[in-house]
């Protein structure tokens, strides 16, 4: 998935769990650079956010996404659903004001959809919607 010449950054904060195995001949062939960072600083902030909407009409961000409620049952449900690797990226909303759409009113809950989705939807095919919990 990365082009020739290309450069891969690791970004985060994870735990030493089990060596990973690679072919490092692939890596040196394509001439790829590797670059990993254990945190990010307040300045990174805004570039990561520049990049994700420079990058958003290739990639959709908000569909790979499944967002869970700031509640205890809703912590679990997406500790459980990344351990279980049942997620992409778990998101937990810290507002029920961003889980409600907000031209509707409907419980995101219900009706499995939500207004940056559909932002989405309009660049890409039908099918890049926000899976909810």
């Amino acid at each position: 998935m990365l082009r020739d010449g290309g450069t891969y950054v690791e970004m985060g904060q994870f735990p030493d769990a089990a060596p990973v195995n690679t072919n490092w001949h692939r890596i040196c062939t394509k001439d790829v650079t590797i670059v990993g960072s254990w945190a990010f600083t307040a300045n990174d902030i805004a570039d990561g956010i520049a990049m994700l909407e420079r990058t958003g009409e290739r990639y959709p961000w908000y569909a790979m996404q499944t967002l869970f409620s700031f509640t205890e049952q809703g912590v679990a449900d997406a500790i459980a659903g990344a351990a279980q690797m049942r997620t992409v990226k778990s998101t937990i909303v810290p507002g029920p004001d961003l889980l409600a759409d907000s031209a509707t009113g409907h419980d995101v809950q219900r009706n499995n959809t939500h207004p940056l989705a559909r932002a989405e939807a309009g660049r890409h095919d039908a099918s890049t919607e926000i899976r909810k919990h």
